[in-house]
């Protein structure tokens, strides 16, 4: 297990140094996309996805549709021009340890009020459990919520809530490369300039000061990435925060390499540098962990997955801990993904115990 773990690790770390070779998440890479503002309105990807980003996936992404299912509510209600509306529901049932849960990972309803080069962007959905989980008889409350200016064509800055540009987005905050560096939605000051082939952010974290019981990290990220060939994606990020008992850097590498019009391999490893106070004394400790997903589209819209998370949590005893799997992903229709998966999970892993095993996973936005 250890000479397996050490293997991949390493590959995914000799992957990701190597432009040629990088890969990332939107497997929309491979059709020439360089930049999530192509489909969404959040810059660093993720949330409501704007008009083409719905037609895209119609296109492109979904087994079978048509142009009407590709509108909000299949085109039985229409916003006005100003408003953009959305929402995403996803659930996952694991049976870990022969004992089956149906966890409810997301139940979000999103809006997007557009007035010239400003524009509001806010969620309202239920509010996260341990390790990921939500379920629908939770409170009430918005994840994500701020305002954004579209300063030029390329610079575009934004403050409110959201989770800062760094790395790549994989949809997942319970996967190493989020887990691991401490990342949630913050409130945040963030600068973007996107170009045609390159992209820029900075952002200023200010943790959570709307809730005094949670120790938020406060500090700063920087990001920067090249698309290259027309279907690779590759960038380098950077990020210190701290509070009053820890601080931590993190440096990270990541990538998206589309192969064919078929396939992607998506990957991003991460370094960090973790300084605990416990007691009067302070400890210091560097630890690494990568998350890949290697990708082929067998029909359209079917994908054959291939997946692995990594971590090291101290580079000084080389522990490697693990969780791989395989699985099968399905866009049936427009907005409605599926996933039969089987995953097996190393005790420690970052990732939660439910992933363990075989599950089904479901994920719908309207």
């Amino acid at each position: 297990m250890t000479v397996r773990g050490t293997v991949l690790f390493l590959a995914a770390a000799l992957l990701t140094g190597a432009p040629r070779f990088a890969a990332a998440y939107p497997g929309s890479a491979r059709w020439g996309y360089a930049n999530c503002l192509s489909c969404h309105y959040n810059p660093a990807g993720g949330g409501l996805i704007n008009s083409y980003g719905r037609q895209l996936s119609r296109e492109l992404l979904s087994s079978a549709g048509s142009e009407k299912t590709a509108l909000f509510a299949f085109g039985t209600v229409r916003p006005p021009s100003w408003l953009s509306v959305g929402g995403d529901f996803s659930a996952v049932q694991a049976a870990p340890r022969g004992v089956k849960e149906l966890h409810v990972l997301q139940a979000d309803l999103e809006g997007v009020v557009t007035r010239g080069p400003l524009s509001v962007q806010a969620t309202v959905g239920v509010v996260p459990e341990v390790e990921g989980r939500r379920t629908l008889t939770n409170t009430f409350a918005s994840r994500r919520h701020y305002v954004q200016a579209q300063i030029t064509p390329m610079l575009s800055i934004r403050a409110g809530r959201f989770l800062p540009n760094f790395g790549i987005w994989n949809g997942d905050l319970q996967a190493a490369t989020k887990k691991l560096g401490g990342w949630e939605e913050t409130y945040n000051a963030e600068a973007n300039w996107i170009a045609p082939r390159y992209h820029l952010a900075v952002s200023g974290i200010a943790g959570r000061p709307d809730d005094p019981t949670l120790d938020g990290e406060r500090g700063w990220a920087a990001s920067a990435g090249v698309f290259l060939g027309h279907k690779i994606r590759t960038g380098l990020s950077y990020a210190h925060k701290e509070n009053g008992s820890r601080s931590r850097d993190i440096y990270a590498t990541y990538g998206v390499f589309g192969y064919g019009h078929h396939g992607y391999l998506l990957h991003e490893v991460d370094v960090q540098h973790l300084q605990t106070a416990v007691g009067g004394e302070r400890t210091a400790a560097w630890m690494a962990y990568a998350n890949w997903c290697l990708a082929y589209e067998l029909v359209k819209g079917l994908y054959v997955l291939a997946v692995e998370e990594a971590s090291v949590p101290d580079l000084g005893d080389r522990r490697i801990v693990s969780t791989y799997g395989a699985g099968l992903r399905w866009f049936a229709v427009t907005h409605l993904e599926l996933q039969l998966r089987w995953r097996k999970r190393q005790l420690g892993a970052s990732s939660p115990a439910y992933m363990d095993g075989v599950s089904a996973f479901f994920h719908f936005y309207p």
